[in-house]
């Protein structure tokens, strides 16, 4: 029969009526606010208090499920992330490499016709400058490399 304040009397086994009575003066509640939270907790997760093997298995599969959400949305900003780099610092420094080396073969193509043109005196041809040119780029990046991947030095 409800009393003020909206607040029924229920039966419960004695033992149960001592452990609720331990517990709340440990927490520093009242009897009412500790069977309100309990039944609330159960309540709200959908949980059967009876079946505690079954409540235990829906509490871990309840965090699984959010802990697959958290992964996907932990892995969305991960990816986020990856994409604005790539497009705030990636992409515009292989824009300026390529720059550069666009601006280098052009100017090595004009420093070559120069030479040639130079050369033309002892009879050496614009193709045959080129190609002493490359031999000769070919074998700094050779050397460069193999002494890059030099193990332990």
């Amino acid at each position: 029969m409800p009393t003020k304040e909206g607040i029924v009397n229920v039966s419960i086994r004695t033992a149960t009526h001592h452990l609720v009575a331990k517990e709340r003066k440990r927490l520093k509640a009242t009897q009412t606010d500790y069977i309100d939270a309990a039944v609330r907790y159960f309540a709200e997760r959908g949980l059967d208090p009876i079946e505690t093997q079954a409540r235990e298995g829906q509490l871990i599969m309840n965090g699984i499920g959010r802990l697959q959400g958290d992964f996907k949305k932990l892995g969305d900003r991960v990816f986020s992330y990856i994409v604005e780099q790539e497009n705030t610092i990636h992409l515009p420094m292989l824009e300026e490499l390529v720059r550069a080396r666009v601006t280098q073969e052009k100017t090595l193509q004009i420093l070559q016709v120069i030479d040639a043109n130079m050369r033309k005196q002892s009879g050496e041809t614009l193709a045959k400058v080129r190609a002493e040119d490359q031999q000769e780029i070919d074998s700094i990046v050779q050397k460069v490399l193999s002494e890059l991947r030099k193990p332990g030095e």
